[in-house]
């Protein structure tokens, strides 16, 4: 490809602690510049540039700690116009805001719309009260996974013809990589990993009550919940037996390194959500070679394909019967063979090709 520019829309990075969608953004970015070589990216927010070499800085880090700061004293926007005359791409919502010759959005549920009951109202109104300006405007409306494009375009049929798969990839830092294998984290062996952002529609709680059935009880599993946990999900917690209790442990936000550091010594993840766009965390885990135990629901077959199990989200024994799965000797080694060759068909390669399909007026 020749040397182009493209104009990305970064007010998701802004966010001091990433998760999905953050990662989402910093990833891509990360994948344009290491696949298509002479490609300029130029970063904007509520219409302004934002520097180039705070937003880098702030993707090496793995952090909008830098961008946050930067804003806060004034020290945030590049004085250089942007060119509205090159393409514009949204990683998230433009908020009706159409400025471009041609603009991109990419989609990563419709959870607000299709689930709104387990989003606060503040959310639901984020993401709807521009969404059909939005896609109308957009060139291109790239959707993450089949199964958001599914119910994007069983939503929103008009969408259909315009509609691309756009998959995200995982792509560590070497740096963090090997700070991961320098870490030994004191009592944790024999761990169940559940990692991301904790809200109603994760099920978190369904997990914790489960987690006190004897048949996982027997299995002595220690459970890990990385990232921020609802005062809802904390009463259910203070709620069960003192013996399944004792094995569980919240850790909080944890930065990159101790995320890679959870992936790689866990002996599954666990993502029982309802419902998800994606799941980042399930890619990040079978990247790692670990397999992931999910909700047979939305893109999670797409995604984990062989490299784990699945249970009906509202089930505690179809859960049970999955978990246990993970200590059998046999099924457990494939899995981990499978979910290795599940993340070769997420790629940088793969992420940008779509972006270079529009770009160029390829369909």
């Amino acid at each position: 490809m020749e040397t182009n520019l493209i104009n990305i829309e970064i007010s998701t990075l802004f966010n001091v602690n990433w998760t999905g969608i953050p990662f989402f953004t910093a990833t891509l970015i990360a994948a344009l510049n290491q696949e298509i070589s002479g490609l300029n990216l130029h970063f904007f927010t509520s219409g302004a540039r934002v520097r180039d070499d705070l937003v880098y800085l702030a993707i090496e880090e793995r952090s909008g700690q830098v961008l946050a700061s930067a804003a806060e004293h004034g020290e945030v926007m590049d004085r250089r116009p942007l060119d509205w005359s090159y393409p514009c791409l949204y990683p998230l919502i433009k908020g009706g805001a159409s400025r471009g010759r041609r603009e991109a959005s990419v989609i990563h549920d419709i959870s607000t719309l299709t689930l709104p009951e387990t989003h606060t109202s503040e959310n639901v109104s984020f993401h709807l009260d521009s969404l059909e300006a939005d896609l109308r405007s957009s060139e291109v409306v790239f959707c993450v996974s089949l199964a958001t494009q599914d119910a994007l375009c069983a939503a929103f049929p008009t969408i259909a013809r315009k509609s691309r798969l756009l998959p995200p990839c995982a792509l560590w830092r070497q740096e963090f990589l090997d700070q991961a294998d320098s870490l030994s984290p004191v009592g944790l062996d024999n761990f169940a990993l559940v990692l991301g952002s904790i809200e109603i529609r994760k099920n978190l709680e369904f997990i914790l009550r489960a987690f006190a059935r004897p048949e996982i009880m027997e299995c002595q599993t220690k459970i890990v919940v990385s990232g921020q946990v609802s005062e809802q999900c904390r009463s259910i917690f203070e709620a069960i037996p003192d013996q399944a209790k004792d094995r569980i442990i919240f850790t909080g936000y944890v930065e990159e390194v101790q995320k890679i550091c959870l992936l790689k010594l866990a002996k599954f993840l666990i993502f029982p959500s309802i419902y998800e766009g994606f799941g980042l965390p399930a890619l990040e885990a079978i990247s790692m070679g670990t397999p992931v135990l999910a909700s047979m629901s939305s893109s999670f077959p797409e995604v984990i394909g062989e490299g784990g199990r699945f249970f009906d989200p509202y089930s505690e024994d179809d859960f049970v019967r999955n978990f246990v799965k993970f200590y059998d000797v046999g099924s457990y080694a494939a899995m981990r063979t499978a979910a290795a060759a599940q993340a070769t068909c997420y790629s940088a390669e793969k992420t940008v090709v779509p972006i270079v399909d529009w770009l160029t007026g390829l369909r």
